[in-house]
């Protein structure tokens, strides 16, 4: 099973359409992104064809019919164009100095995954001199004036805010149409306006929402399939170990060592210490990395680990392997794939507290 983190694109972009859409302007109390403490690689999904290091523009203005359906073969490259656009007319309100060419070769290093041209000090020493202009320590001159290097703060400061826009896009799941994001961005800053009233732009953003929420599902169910099935094929052979054993519900357990406490009982609540492995060798939650042990009423767990944990005598140390049916199942959860097979240590420390039952 190869172990992924799913983003929910559809809550993501309903933040963004309440920033975004319902005008046509971005809020002027947007601050300007964080420098970056180090460079980030670019994420697989951005693995598209490089593009040549910017160059004036010619500005481009998107007018067509706006589209009320994700199939729209249109939608990626209207959306990274009203995205763009809105971005920056923003920063354009704010009265950030920004330079565009800077601004595009740094959007587009980081799209393509190429190397930055400038180290991360230089990035994080131009957004550390643009705070200085805030705070009115430097003069427009001084940022502006080209140094040594061959360039000005405002071209570093341009440069590292492109990166960021990307990586920042990125790590929320949005993969732009490039030349149409770049286009927005130049529209904006030689204000040309956005040709779309405010219920197109809902229209758009609503309909790209469609369309994640749609590649999201299908990629949620393909993973469900192919883990249900390696979770299968995993039991079918571990089964067949002479140090496992398997109870009637299909928990299989392995004794790594055996206590001489008592057994707990469902509506008991236990000490342990405890970590899970998933199929690929990944480590999920544990105990052992916060350093103490849990306290967890039995009742309120998976069926896996209830029926494992009341196997046990208080001082074991058991191994459980719970098919995804006794465990997260199909839904998963925010740190459980879906239909994720659970390999659970577990050590049965104590019985806190136990039940009159």
């Amino acid at each position: 099973m190869k172990k992924i983190y799913l983003i929910a694109f559809a809550l993501i972009l309903v933040l963004m359409v309440a920033g975004c859409s319902g005008t046509s302007k971005m809020p002027k109390d947007v601050p300007p992104p964080a420098p970056v403490e180090e460079t980030q690689p670019a994420p697989e999904a951005a693995t598209q064809a490089v593009i040549e290091t910017p160059v004036e523009q010619e500005p481009t203005i998107i007018s067509e019919s706006l589209p009320v359906s994700s199939l729209d073969a249109d939608l990626d490259q209207k959306f990274s164009y009203a995205y763009a656009h809105l971005l920056t007319s923003g920063l354009i309100e704010q009265n950030m100095l920004l330079e565009v060419p800077p601004f595009i070769l740094g959007s587009s290093t980081f799209f393509n995954g190429e190397e930055p041209i400038f180290t991360d000090e230089e990035i994080n020493g131009a957004f550390e001199q643009y705070q200085a202009l805030l705070d009115g320590v430097m003069s427009e001159e001084e940022f502006s004036a080209v140094q040594e290097n061959g360039y000005s703060m405002k071209y570093l400061f341009s440069y590292g805010y492109g990166y960021v826009v990307q990586f920042n896009l990125q790590t929320q799941g949005i993969i732009v149409s490039l030349d149409d994001f770049h286009d927005g961005v130049s529209d904006a800053f030689a204000q040309i306006p956005l040709d779309m009233s405010d219920e197109e732009i809902d229209l758009l953003f609503n309909a790209y929402i469609q369309k994640l929420n749609t590649q999201y599902e299908e990629v949620y169910s393909q993973l469900a399939t192919t883990n249900l099935a390696e979770a299968e094929a995993f039991l079918a052979e571990n089964g067949q170990r002479e140090d496992v054993m398997t109870t009637d519900s299909g928990l299989q357990y392995e004794i790594m060592s055996e206590g001489s406490g008592e057994t707990p009982k469902v509506t008991d609540t236990v000490k342990v210490d405890y970590q899970i492995t998933f199929l690929d060798g990944s480590v999920g939650d544990n105990s052992y990395a916060r350093g103490e042990p849990a306290v967890f009423a039995l009742e309120n767990l998976i069926p896996g680990f209830i029926e494992g944990a009341t196997l046990m005598p208080v001082g074991s140390h058991y191994r459980f392997f719970i098919h995804p049916d006794a465990a997260y199942g199909e839904a998963g959860n925010e740190m459980i794939p879906p239909n994720a097979l659970l390999i659970f240590d577990v050590e049965l420390l104590e019985i806190v507290q136990t039940s009159a039952q």
